[in-house]
């Protein structure tokens, strides 16, 4: 089973492609799973003070460039203390490796924060808001929100699958993944408590960091969890593996690698390296492309789409351009989609206008698209598609024929039956 989850662990579409992006999330899980191997080496051998200055220089100057690995520093160092003096470990040599992670934890806590304006600050908590705790008040699925989140964090690490959910294969594959790293961390706390504690470090360290609003439990951030989830979810395999009768292990054991190895495998072959992640720019290099004189550029839906579209537009030309933004507050579908209708009037009369699609949802494409289908003619269309299900698009529009923008209007087209929530954020 561990053979296994190494196989997982080296043909992961999501760690491949994070270890090809030029930034530190791949970087999170090397250091993470250093500190875990120094950390079991140093508590189950013998030491010397020099081992100890190693560990300690090393672990300090790791911490430099990993946010995520001060907190599972912290989480070590307490146990180091710990488990360090129960099994004899000398003071001094304890000390000299937690002086030195303190040394490298406040060097980087410091320059965090000296460089972290109160802007971005709160502009990153608002965009990782997904990713910050429920509350347990809200009933069964505020309860049960960071193990099922944790198992989501793991599956995508594993094979790539990332939310939403709209297979009934992806939602089978992600439901094994959750329920078998917290029975692998039950087995192995019973065959080795010193080993499971130390890679539970990481896992408490993550859930207290989102409770007290610290790191958020989401997609990259977290993927400094995946080595532990991933050994915990093959020790589930192995858990699974003692309980069934010998004569009868085949079936359920190949059911359950099926699940988690092949995944994996196909997440990497539906998607080979090279991999890309981001569309806004090759779109508008195509609006760029078929760029007139007079053209307008209009954009959806929101703030991390403005500030793709600010940032590429600036750097191909395409600096002017006006938000399609959608209504902020608690809204029905219905209101939502009937705004951007209505802004989309604002456009009535325009020969050549282009519509950025990026960041809306399938519901709110189907009717920006399709009263704009039905009111002006579409000229020309380009469309990038992103492994995680997103599309981003852009659309040329003649908004100018009478006989077409009579058909119509805000308050009377049709909206699409989406089937989505009847009140969003």
């Amino acid at each position: 089973a561990m053979l296994a989850g190494l196989i997982v662990f080296a043909v992961s579409p999501t760690l491949i492609f994070y270890t090809g992006v030029a930034k530190q999330y791949s970087g999170d899980v090397a250091i993470t799973l250093f500190l875990l191997f120094m950390t079991l080496r140093f508590l189950e051998g013998p030491t010397t003070p020099a081992k100890a200055a190693f560990l300690g220089a090393s672990g300090g100057l790791a911490l430099l460039v990993s946010y995520p690995a001060v907190l599972v520093a912290f989480g070590l160092g307490v146990l180091l203390l710990v488990r360090g003096r129960r099994a004899g470990k000398p003071l001094s040599q304890l000390l000299i490796v937690l002086a030195a992670w303190s040394l490298g934890a406040a060097i980087a806590t410091w320059a965090s924060l000296s460089t972290l304006s109160p802007a971005t600050g709160e502009y990153m908590q608002s965009g990782w808001g997904h990713g910050w705790v429920s509350s347990p008040g809200k009933g069964v699925e505020g309860f049960f929100w960071i193990p099922s989140r944790l198992g989501t964090i793991l599956t995508y690490s594993a094979t790539g699958i990332h939310p939403p959910l709209r297979s009934l294969a992806k939602i089978a594959i992600v439901a094994v993944y959750s329920l078998l790293w917290p029975l692998g961390f039950v087995y192995l706390f019973r065959k080795d408590r010193r080993a499971a504690t130390v890679l539970a470090i990481p896992v408490i360290m993550a859930i207290v960091a989102v409770v007290i609003r610290l790191l958020p439990l989401a997609g990259r951030v977290s993927l400094f969890l995946a080595p532990v989830l991933l050994i915990g979810c093959f020790a589930g395999v192995d858990q699974i593996r003692a309980w069934v009768p010998p004569r009868a292990r085949g079936v359920p054991f190949a059911v359950v690698m099926g699940f988690t190895v092949l995944a994996a495998v196909a997440g990497l072959a539906r998607n080979p390296p090279p991999m890309t992640q981001g569309g806004t720019r090759p779109v508008l290099e195509e609006v760029r492309a078929h760029w007139l004189p007079g053209d307008r550029l209009v954009v959806a839906r929101g703030r991390w789409t403005f500030r793709l579209v600010d940032y590429y537009g600036s750097l191909l030309g395409l600096r002017e351009w006006t938000p399609l933004d959608r209504l902020k507050g608690k809204y029905t579908q219905e209101e939502i989609l009937r705004s951007y209708l209505e802004r989309i009037d604002a456009y009535r009369g325009s020969p050549r206008v282009w519509f950025h699609l990026e960041g809306t949802t399938p519901c709110e494409d189907e009717a920006i698209l399709g009263y704009l289908n039905a009111i002006g003619l579409r000229l020309h269309s380009v469309e990038a598609h992103l492994e995680w299900g997103h599309r981003i698009s852009g659309h040329l529009y003649d908004l100018s024929a009478p006989e077409r923008l009579s058909a119509t209007t805000a308050d009377s087209y049709p909206l699409p039956e989406c089937g989505l929530s009847p009140e969003q954020p």
